[in-house]
């Protein structure tokens, strides 16, 4: 039999309205992916009992893990399904504005492959994001990686969804983005790193209730959007660090636009960096890491994602 190749399993991605529940009309997307390791894990508990002699009895099953990362690249097609599923629901129609709110009920992630195995389609339910990071390069794509929990695994006969749509994929780069301090376009910024942790609890494994299955995750609560990152910068002067020092707080945002006029902000509306000093590491040229911790203030919530759509 030949061996499997990661090309040869088309993903799909759907909505839930019920955690864990596949929808009752089925919808799903096309995933554009760089690679997916969300899979099912489930417990095996050592029996500790002595029967006589040096022999381990057979261990017992206990609760079943669906996790892991999803890895792909910002897009103007395929963001809606990720930020919406990251932050909340976003405001506006066209343009859309992304802050952080209660996240939706929870998703499918489906691999389908019976392009190569006759009735072998695996689906996870209940699906949410329990963290999320982006590298804002300088060079390349905005890099997601997406951390996913989720309830249920099972392994079914055919796809939800025949006919997925296709949003269509091709990411922002950073050839095509800009960095501003204080509302101000500065040069000098080699990369950053922005990361979303939803605080969500992945413990909560309960006695099933009739017509439930034992050993799956009973709820998946979030908790506070906690948000920072770091960016990394050539050492020209001492502004950052006099900000730092100072305690000020500060905006940090990163406008890409596509050829097409797609554009993408995203904003740290309020951040504090702490106070780090230069180091003296290289007889060339010196850069300097500054870690970044968003708040809210008033109504805002610490980060704006806001996508405009060519015209």
């Amino acid at each position: 039999m030949a061996q499997i190749s990661g090309v040869d399993i088309a993903v799909a991605l759907y909505e839930e309205t019920l955690f864990g529940v596949d929808p009752g009309s089925p919808s799903g997307t096309k995933a554009y992916f760089s690679s997916l390791n969300v899979k099912a894990a489930q417990e095996s508990i050592d029996n500790p009992i002595i029967s006589g002699g040096r022999g381990v009895p057979r261990p017992g099953r206990g609760n079943i893990d669906v996790s892991g990362a999803f890895a792909t690249t910002v897009a103007p097609g395929s963001h809606p399904f990720w930020l919406k599923q990251i932050l909340g629901a976003p405001t506006g129609s066209g343009t859309l504005t992304y802050v952080p709110k209660a996240l939706p009920t929870s998703f499918i992630i489906e691999k389908d492959y019976t392009s190569k195995l006759a009735s072998k389609v695996e689906r996870f339910n209940g699906c949410r994001v329990k963290s999320a990071s982006l590298m804002l390069n300088q060079s390349g794509y905005i890099d997601l990686s997406v951390d996913v929990l989720g309830k249920r695994y099972g392994i079914y006969t055919a796809p939800l969804d025949a006919t997925l749509t296709d949003p269509t994929h091709e990411g922002w780069t950073g050839y095509q983005g800009i960095v501003k301090l204080d509302g101000t376009q500065i040069g000098g910024v080699l990369g950053a790193t922005l990361s979303i942790d939803n605080e969500m609890d992945g413990s909560l494994y309960a006695f099933p209730a009739s017509g439930e299955t034992a050993g799956e995750r009973f709820s998946l609560p979030e908790g506070r959007a906690k948000i920072g990152g770091s960016i990394d910068m050539v050492f020209q002067d001492f502004t950052m660090v006099d900000l730092a020092q100072a305690g000020d707080e500060v905006s940090l945002e990163w406008i890409y636009t596509n050829a097409a006029g797609d554009a993408l902000s995203i904003l740290i509306d309020h951040a504090e960096i702490p106070l780090t000093s230069p180091a003296i590491e290289t007889r060339s040229g010196m850069k300097v890491q500054y870690n970044f911790s968003a708040f809210s203030s008033g109504s805002d919530m610490g980060l704006k994602v806001v996508y405009t759509p060519h015209a």
